[in-house]
Protein backbone atom coordinates (compact mmCIF):
# COMPACT_ATOMS: atom_id res chain seq x y z
CA UNK A 1 0.00 0.00 0.00
CA UNK A 2 1.18 3.56 -0.72
CA UNK A 3 2.47 5.73 2.03
CA UNK A 4 0.77 8.74 3.49
CA UNK A 5 -0.71 10.38 6.58
CA UNK A 6 -3.08 8.41 8.80
CA UNK A 7 -5.36 9.29 11.72
CA UNK A 8 -6.22 7.21 14.79
CA UNK A 9 -9.31 8.38 16.74
CA UNK A 10 -10.65 7.24 20.10
CA UNK A 11 -14.43 7.49 19.82
CA UNK A 12 -14.89 7.52 23.60
CA UNK A 13 -13.01 10.76 24.29
CA UNK A 14 -12.55 12.24 20.80
CA UNK A 15 -8.76 12.39 21.02
CA UNK A 16 -6.66 11.72 17.94
CA UNK A 17 -3.24 10.63 16.80
CA UNK A 18 -1.63 11.73 13.53
CA UNK A 19 1.16 9.66 12.03
CA UNK A 20 2.93 9.02 8.74
CA UNK A 21 4.34 5.90 7.10
CA UNK A 22 5.58 4.56 3.79
CA UNK A 23 3.18 1.63 4.32
CA UNK A 24 0.11 2.75 6.25
CA UNK A 25 -1.47 -0.73 6.52
CA UNK A 26 1.71 -2.19 8.01
CA UNK A 27 2.07 0.71 10.44
CA UNK A 28 -1.54 0.40 11.61
CA UNK A 29 -1.04 -3.35 12.14
CA UNK A 30 2.06 -2.66 14.28
CA UNK A 31 0.09 -0.11 16.29
CA UNK A 32 -2.56 -2.70 17.11
CA UNK A 33 0.02 -5.37 17.98
CA UNK A 34 1.87 -3.10 20.40
CA UNK A 35 -1.33 -1.77 21.97
CA UNK A 36 -2.78 -5.26 22.42
CA UNK A 37 0.40 -6.46 24.13
CA UNK A 38 0.56 -3.35 26.35
CA UNK A 39 3.99 -2.34 25.02
CA UNK A 40 3.15 0.66 22.85
CA UNK A 41 5.69 3.49 22.83
CA UNK A 42 2.93 6.15 23.05
CA UNK A 43 1.73 6.20 26.66
CA UNK A 44 -1.41 8.23 25.82
CA UNK A 45 -2.60 5.73 23.22
CA UNK A 46 -1.78 2.82 25.51
CA UNK A 47 -3.73 4.26 28.45
CA UNK A 48 -6.78 4.95 26.27
CA UNK A 49 -6.57 1.45 24.77
CA UNK A 50 -6.38 -0.10 28.23
CA UNK A 51 -9.34 1.95 29.44
CA UNK A 52 -11.75 1.75 26.48
CA UNK A 53 -10.57 -1.30 24.54
CA UNK A 54 -9.63 -1.76 20.89
CA UNK A 55 -13.24 -1.39 19.69
CA UNK A 56 -13.15 2.30 20.62
CA UNK A 57 -10.42 3.12 18.06
CA UNK A 58 -11.07 4.12 14.44
CA UNK A 59 -8.53 4.29 11.61
CA UNK A 60 -8.58 6.68 8.63
CA UNK A 61 -6.24 7.87 5.88
CA UNK A 62 -5.92 11.64 5.75
CA UNK A 63 -3.72 11.88 2.68
CA UNK A 64 -1.66 9.65 0.41
CA UNK A 65 1.87 10.82 -0.29
CA UNK A 66 3.87 9.26 -3.12
CA UNK A 67 7.12 11.09 -2.37
CA UNK A 68 8.47 9.71 0.91
CA UNK A 69 10.60 12.82 1.44
CA UNK A 70 7.41 14.87 1.86
CA UNK A 71 5.90 12.68 4.60
CA UNK A 72 7.15 14.77 7.52
CA UNK A 73 6.10 18.01 5.84
CA UNK A 74 2.54 16.78 5.24
CA UNK A 75 2.39 15.20 8.70
CA UNK A 76 3.37 18.55 10.24
CA UNK A 77 0.58 20.20 8.23
CA UNK A 78 -2.04 17.86 9.68
CA UNK A 79 -0.63 18.15 13.18
CA UNK A 80 -0.90 21.96 12.98
CA UNK A 81 -4.44 21.62 11.61
CA UNK A 82 -5.93 19.01 13.96
CA UNK A 83 -3.79 19.47 17.11
CA UNK A 84 -4.07 15.75 18.00
CA UNK A 85 -3.93 15.18 21.75
CA UNK A 86 -2.43 11.69 21.51
CA UNK A 87 0.77 12.87 19.81
CA UNK A 88 3.67 13.14 22.22
CA UNK A 89 5.16 16.11 20.37
CA UNK A 90 3.85 18.88 18.09
CA UNK A 91 6.80 18.22 15.79
CA UNK A 92 6.46 15.69 13.01
CA UNK A 93 10.21 15.31 12.59
CA UNK A 94 10.85 14.40 16.20
CA UNK A 95 13.25 11.43 16.12
CA UNK A 96 12.60 8.39 18.26
CA UNK A 97 14.92 7.96 21.23
CA UNK A 98 13.93 4.41 22.09
CA UNK A 99 17.11 2.38 22.50
CA UNK A 100 19.33 5.22 21.24
CA UNK A 101 21.80 7.45 23.04
CA UNK A 102 22.60 10.79 21.42
CA UNK A 103 25.74 12.78 21.96
CA UNK A 104 25.63 16.22 23.57
CA UNK A 105 26.15 17.87 20.18
CA UNK A 106 23.30 15.92 18.60
CA UNK A 107 20.94 16.69 21.45
CA UNK A 108 21.75 20.39 21.11
CA UNK A 109 21.00 20.29 17.37
CA UNK A 110 17.66 18.58 18.01
CA UNK A 111 16.81 21.15 20.68
CA UNK A 112 17.68 24.06 18.39
CA UNK A 113 15.56 22.55 15.60
CA UNK A 114 12.55 22.10 17.85
CA UNK A 115 12.90 25.63 19.15
CA UNK A 116 12.84 27.00 15.62
CA UNK A 117 9.68 25.02 14.80
CA UNK A 118 8.07 26.11 18.05
CA UNK A 119 8.91 29.73 17.38
CA UNK A 120 7.00 29.60 14.07
CA UNK A 121 3.84 28.19 15.67
CA UNK A 122 0.93 30.50 16.44
CA UNK A 123 -0.11 31.30 20.02
CA UNK A 124 -3.30 29.30 19.49
CA UNK A 125 -1.33 26.25 18.40
CA UNK A 126 1.01 26.56 21.36
CA UNK A 127 -1.89 26.86 23.77
CA UNK A 128 -3.59 23.82 22.24
CA UNK A 129 -0.55 21.68 23.02
CA UNK A 130 -0.36 22.79 26.67
CA UNK A 131 2.43 21.99 29.05
CA UNK A 132 3.37 18.67 27.41
CA UNK A 133 5.13 20.49 24.56
CA UNK A 134 6.46 23.48 26.47
CA UNK A 135 8.05 21.79 29.45
CA UNK A 136 11.39 21.43 27.61
CA UNK A 137 11.28 24.99 26.27
CA UNK A 138 10.82 26.92 29.51
CA UNK A 139 13.05 29.86 30.33
CA UNK A 140 14.95 30.19 33.58
CA UNK A 141 12.38 32.72 34.77
CA UNK A 142 9.51 30.32 34.06
CA UNK A 143 11.28 27.52 35.88
CA UNK A 144 11.89 29.81 38.87
CA UNK A 145 8.20 30.75 38.96
CA UNK A 146 7.29 27.08 38.77
CA UNK A 147 9.57 26.21 41.67
CA UNK A 148 8.16 29.10 43.73
CA UNK A 149 4.62 27.96 43.03
CA UNK A 150 5.52 24.41 43.98
CA UNK A 151 7.03 25.65 47.25
CA UNK A 152 3.88 27.64 48.06
CA UNK A 153 1.70 24.65 47.28
CA UNK A 154 3.89 22.39 49.40
CA UNK A 155 3.70 24.87 52.30
CA UNK A 156 -0.09 24.99 52.12
CA UNK A 157 -0.33 21.21 52.01
CA UNK A 158 1.99 20.82 55.00
CA UNK A 159 0.06 23.44 56.98
CA UNK A 160 -3.23 21.72 56.16
CA UNK A 161 -1.88 18.33 57.20
CA UNK A 162 -0.49 19.78 60.45
CA UNK A 163 -3.89 21.31 61.26
CA UNK A 164 -5.59 17.99 60.51
CA UNK A 165 -3.18 16.15 62.81
CA UNK A 166 -3.82 18.64 65.64
CA UNK A 167 -7.57 18.33 65.19
CA UNK A 168 -7.29 14.54 65.18
CA UNK A 169 -5.19 14.54 68.35
CA UNK A 170 -7.62 16.94 70.06
CA UNK A 171 -10.51 14.57 69.40
CA UNK A 172 -8.64 11.41 70.41
CA UNK A 173 -10.08 11.26 73.96
CA UNK A 174 -13.62 11.93 72.77
CA UNK A 175 -13.36 9.18 70.16
CA UNK A 176 -11.99 6.76 72.75
CA UNK A 177 -14.86 7.50 75.12
CA UNK A 178 -17.35 7.08 72.29
CA UNK A 179 -15.76 3.76 71.35
CA UNK A 180 -15.93 2.48 74.91
CA UNK A 181 -19.55 3.57 75.25
CA UNK A 182 -20.46 1.68 72.06
CA UNK A 183 -18.75 -1.44 73.38
CA UNK A 184 -20.54 -1.09 76.73
CA UNK A 185 -23.95 -0.72 75.09
CA UNK A 186 -23.25 -3.62 72.73
CA UNK A 187 -22.38 -5.91 75.66
CA UNK A 188 -25.43 -5.09 77.78
CA UNK A 189 -27.49 -8.23 78.31
CA UNK A 190 -24.88 -10.57 76.87
CA UNK A 191 -23.93 -13.67 78.82
CA UNK A 192 -20.53 -15.20 78.23
CA UNK A 193 -20.27 -18.94 77.82
CA UNK A 194 -18.25 -21.07 80.22
CA UNK A 195 -15.64 -21.61 77.50
CA UNK A 196 -15.24 -17.85 76.96
CA UNK A 197 -14.96 -17.22 80.67
CA UNK A 198 -12.28 -19.87 80.97
CA UNK A 199 -10.30 -18.29 78.13
CA UNK A 200 -10.57 -14.83 79.67
CA UNK A 201 -9.55 -16.21 83.06
CA UNK A 202 -6.47 -17.87 81.54
CA UNK A 203 -5.50 -14.64 79.77
CA UNK A 204 -5.92 -12.62 82.97
CA UNK A 205 -3.82 -15.06 84.96
CA UNK A 206 -1.09 -14.94 82.34
CA UNK A 207 -1.11 -11.15 82.35
CA UNK A 208 -1.04 -10.90 86.13
CA UNK A 209 1.91 -13.26 86.22
CA UNK A 210 3.90 -10.79 84.12
CA UNK A 211 5.51 -8.24 86.53
CA UNK A 212 5.89 -5.63 83.79
CA UNK A 213 2.23 -5.84 82.76
CA UNK A 214 1.11 -5.80 86.39
CA UNK A 215 3.14 -2.67 87.14
CA UNK A 216 1.76 -0.88 84.07
CA UNK A 217 -1.78 -1.90 84.96
CA UNK A 218 -1.46 -0.65 88.53
CA UNK A 219 0.03 2.63 87.34
CA UNK A 220 -2.79 3.13 84.82
CA UNK A 221 -5.44 2.42 87.47
CA UNK A 222 -3.79 4.80 89.94
CA UNK A 223 -3.64 7.58 87.35
CA UNK A 224 -7.25 6.98 86.30
CA UNK A 225 -8.52 7.09 89.88
CA UNK A 226 -7.06 10.58 90.25
CA UNK A 227 -9.29 11.97 87.50
CA UNK A 228 -12.46 13.68 88.80
CA UNK A 229 -14.72 12.26 86.08
CA UNK A 230 -13.57 8.70 86.86
CA UNK A 231 -14.15 9.19 90.59
CA UNK A 232 -17.62 10.60 89.90
CA UNK A 233 -18.55 7.66 87.65
CA UNK A 234 -17.21 5.21 90.23
CA UNK A 235 -19.30 6.74 93.00
CA UNK A 236 -22.37 6.85 90.79
CA UNK A 237 -21.94 3.20 89.88
CA UNK A 238 -21.67 2.19 93.53
CA UNK A 239 -24.72 4.26 94.53
CA UNK A 240 -26.89 2.83 91.74
CA UNK A 241 -25.66 -0.73 92.04
CA UNK A 242 -28.49 -3.18 92.68
CA UNK A 243 -28.26 -5.47 95.71
CA UNK A 244 -26.44 -8.74 95.17
CA UNK A 245 -28.53 -11.87 94.89
CA UNK A 246 -27.97 -14.87 97.12
CA UNK A 247 -26.53 -16.75 94.15
CA UNK A 248 -24.06 -13.94 93.51
CA UNK A 249 -22.98 -13.92 97.12
CA UNK A 250 -22.55 -17.69 97.05
CA UNK A 251 -20.40 -17.44 93.91
CA UNK A 252 -18.18 -14.84 95.58
CA UNK A 253 -17.85 -17.04 98.63
CA UNK A 254 -16.84 -20.00 96.46
CA UNK A 255 -14.30 -17.88 94.59
CA UNK A 256 -12.65 -16.74 97.83
CA UNK A 257 -12.88 -20.07 99.59
CA UNK A 258 -9.45 -21.47 100.27
CA UNK A 259 -7.68 -18.34 99.07
CA UNK A 260 -4.79 -17.11 101.15
CA UNK A 261 -3.06 -13.81 101.12
CA UNK A 262 0.47 -13.87 99.80
CA UNK A 263 3.13 -13.70 102.47
CA UNK A 264 3.70 -10.15 103.58
CA UNK A 265 0.38 -8.78 102.25
CA UNK A 266 -1.12 -8.42 105.73
CA UNK A 267 1.90 -6.50 106.93
CA UNK A 268 1.72 -4.18 103.93
CA UNK A 269 -1.97 -3.44 104.58
CA UNK A 270 -1.34 -2.82 108.28
CA UNK A 271 1.61 -0.55 107.51
CA UNK A 272 -0.45 1.47 105.01
CA UNK A 273 -3.19 2.03 107.62
CA UNK A 274 -0.93 2.68 110.54
CA UNK A 275 -1.20 6.24 111.79
CA UNK A 276 -4.14 7.10 109.57
CA UNK A 277 -7.47 8.38 110.91
CA UNK A 278 -10.73 8.85 109.04
CA UNK A 279 -12.08 12.36 108.88
CA UNK A 280 -15.56 13.16 110.16
CA UNK A 281 -16.80 13.35 106.56
CA UNK A 282 -15.40 9.93 105.73
CA UNK A 283 -16.88 8.43 108.88
CA UNK A 284 -20.27 9.84 107.95
CA UNK A 285 -20.03 8.34 104.48
CA UNK A 286 -19.02 4.94 105.84
CA UNK A 287 -21.88 5.04 108.32
CA UNK A 288 -24.36 5.95 105.59
CA UNK A 289 -23.06 3.12 103.41
CA UNK A 290 -23.39 0.69 106.28
CA UNK A 291 -26.97 1.79 106.88
CA UNK A 292 -27.81 1.29 103.18
CA UNK A 293 -26.35 -2.22 103.18
CA UNK A 294 -28.25 -3.02 106.37
CA UNK A 295 -31.51 -1.72 104.89
CA UNK A 296 -31.04 -3.77 101.71
CA UNK A 297 -30.28 -6.86 103.80
CA UNK A 298 -33.44 -6.44 105.87
CA UNK A 299 -35.61 -5.62 102.87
Amino acid sequence: MAGGIYLITCTQNGRQYVGSSKDIAYRWRKHREKLSSGRHWNRYLQRAWNKYGGEAFEYAILETVEDASLLHIREQHWIDTLHPKFNLSPFANRPTTQGLTYSTETRQKISDSNRRVWKNLTDEARQAWGHNSTRHLQTDETRAKGRAGQARWSGRVQAKRAAERLAWEAGREAREQERREKIRLANIGKVQSDETREKLRAIAEQQQADPEYKAKHQQAVSEAMQRPEVIAKHREGIANRPPMSDEHKANIGKAHKGMKRPEGTGEKIAASKRGKHHSDETRAKLKAAWERRKARKNA
